[in-house]
């Protein structure tokens, strides 16, 4: 058994898979919401107590996978520690305080990781993936399963929540901020005709929770793999409409990303209107798988 510790902007989480002739088999996955973007200041520096909640969380993963039997495990951060001013310094001590490696990934490593790992489960040779994390989105475009075009941009969903939103949840007016400040982003990505009006593939838990959401209120979304982009609006209007329901639903279902999820849907609304996606695939592999198998090959 090998297992990695993903350090996000938002959770952190150990996933453990069993190795069986070069493919991965997931086996668990345990996950803390630590909400590490919550913690960096006006300076862009990670507060202490924000490493400390690193820290504490990292090594209660640590002594789960030994408990388990993993016999290695690779922990990696992205934007989480990749976006902050004092991202070395905020590594030693964790490295230290843990007794481990931490690998930064950089925005362009964690497309083509997202891309590696998702690969296998998506069915088409050509289109385009997304990845929407807690302190960025990745946005890679591939041709014959061959990456063309890909980029890392500075925002996601606990990031956005941070900057835009007093409350627990966005009103009108912060969501229209949030539309505005991610199409802004999103506008310098060069879309092909090739690419547009097809299939957009997201990994990662923005993409995995719009899915949760989305399929309390339309029937076809549980049982098919794509479905259709314009149920984002759809839903994102029913939230303007009728806030209470949509709190309910997101209560209800991932009530971990009450303060993130609407920020996310506001992304990938955002994202599918540029690209002019007519439909969305959701994968359930990513970087994780991406960047174990690349561990494991070396």
């Amino acid at each position: 058994m090998y297992g990695v510790i993903d350090i996000g902007s938002n959770t952190i989480r150990l996933a453990v898979y069993q190795i069986n002739e070069e493919s991965l088999k997931p086996l668990f996955n345990k996950k803390n919401v630590a909400g590490l973007a919550g913690y960096v200041d006006e300076n862009n520096n990670m507060s202490k107590e924000g490493i400390e909640v690193a820290i504490e969380s990292i090594k209660k993963m640590l002594k789960l996978a030994k408990k388990v039997g993993v016999k290695k495990v690779y922990p990696f951060a992205t934007a989480s520690l990749r976006n902050i001013n004092n991202s070395k310094e905020a590594i030693e001590i964790i490295e230290k305080a843990c007794d481990i490696h931490v690998d930064l990934i950089s925005g362009n490593d964690e497309a083509r990781l997202d891309f590696n790992g998702a690969a296998s489960d998506y069915p088409y040779p050509n289109g385009v993936l997304v990845d929407i994390g807690g302190g960025s989105t990745e946005v890679l475009f591939f041709k014959e399963k061959e990456i063309v075009y890909s980029k890392s941009f500075p925002i996601g969903g606990l990031n956005t929540y941070k900057k835009c939103v007093k409350n627990i949840v966005p009103d009108t007016e912060e969501l229209y901020e949030m539309s505005k400040k991610a199409e802004d982003i999103f506008s310098e990505i060069p879309v092909p005709d090739e690419y547009k009006n097809g299939v957009t593939c997201f990994v990662g838990g923005a993409g995995r929770c719009a899915k949760k959401l989305l399929k309390k209120n339309f029937e076809d979304v549980e049982s098919k793999d794509t479905y259709d982009a314009n149920y984002i609006s759809l839903y994102l209007q029913e939230y303007e409409n009728n806030p209470r329901k949509v709190i309910d639903d997101i209560l209800k279902t991932i009530p971990e990303r009450i303060n993130t999820i609407i920020p996310g849907l506001v992304i990938i609304k955002a994202i599918t209107d540029k690209l002019e996606s007519a439909y969305i695939f959701t994968c359930k592999k990513g970087i994780r798988e991406g960047y174990l198998m690349e561990k494991i090959s070396r």
